[in-house]
């Protein structure tokens, strides 16, 4: 068992598994230094895939009530599950993850956060969630799908980085028709996309009847071209779709816009 006392940012957790790095957010500086016990504190690989801004974003997009059954497909060290209970209580999380590294690692979180009741972790294959769960099982599916096809790019040797990144254990229209199956009528499925390949998650969904509600781009910048797409689906229920304002990252060079440092400050509450 790790002690997490010390040292303070780097754990060895067993000798099969790689370091591990505990991150804390921090008012004063979001994201980044030890933070204290009360606030949200994520365990994740010193090397191999990491998070980035990803699911910050796109845990503040998707809607929320008490007592919604949601689902994370892909969940690596639980950090969207996390992220959701930071912003609505009395929700029921299961987050499924293909890698079992990633997999100890999400428990770990769950655990150090006392949420063994809230949110349920398991080893799974995103494409074989029809042999574990009854369809129609959730109200919200939420997930960051990998962002490329296999022929785009150059695949990283790292295997959690290339599951994570590259579509070598799921394609996109597997990912989409699994979140279709688990998706109750008129619940919702929100995820993070890359902008080049909105056409096609939009024809995917249509397809897997599921009408494409709310959309919003993430710029780097106010000037810059959209780096990121949200997306939001309803099963079974045309509607029409809304366009939100475009999400931006930064004011200036590392400096965070208010919208970011705003789902900062409310991880860290």
């Amino acid at each position: 068992m790790a002690d997490f006392s010390i040292p303070p940012l780097i754990i060895t957790v067993n000798k099969k598994l790689p370091k591990i790095l505990i991150q804390y957010g921090n008012r004063d500086n979001p994201g980044y230094g030890r933070g204290t016990m009360d606030e949200l504190k994520i365990i994740q690989p010193e090397k191999g895939y990491r998070y980035s801004l990803d699911p910050f974003i796109l845990a503040n997009f998707v809607p929320l009530k008490p007592g919604d059954r949601v689902i994370d497909l892909g969940t690596g060290n639980g950090i969207i599950p996390l992220l959701l209970t930071q912003r609505q209580k009395g929700l029921k999380i299961i987050g499924i993850e293909i890698q079992e590294e990633l997999v100890f690692i999400a428990r770990k979180n769950v655990r150090l956060h006392g949420l063994e009741g809230v949110i349920e972790i398991l080893e799974l294959d995103i494409k074989e969630v029809s042999d574990n769960f009854p369809p129609a099982s959730f109200d919200l599916v939420v997930g960051n799908p990998p962002y490329w096809p296999v022929r785009a790019g150059r695949i990283n040797p790292d295997a959690g980085k290339a599951i994570a990144r590259h579509e070598v254990a799921i394609t996109l229209s597997e990912y989409l028709a699994s979140a279709a199956y688990l998706t109750r009528v008129n619940g919702i499925i929100s995820l993070i996309i890359l902008p080049s390949r909105l056409g096609e998650v939009v024809d995917i969904m249509e397809r897997q009847k599921i009408s494409p509600s709310r959309l919003q781009f993430v710029h780097s910048y106010s000037d810059s071209p959209a780096k990121l797409v949200l997306i939001e689906g309803i099963k079974l229920a045309p509607c029409q779709l809304r366009i939100e304002r475009p999400f931006v990252i930064y004011k200036r060079p590392e400096v965070y816009s208010d919208e970011m440092i705003a789902i900062y400050k409310r991880c860290d509450s």
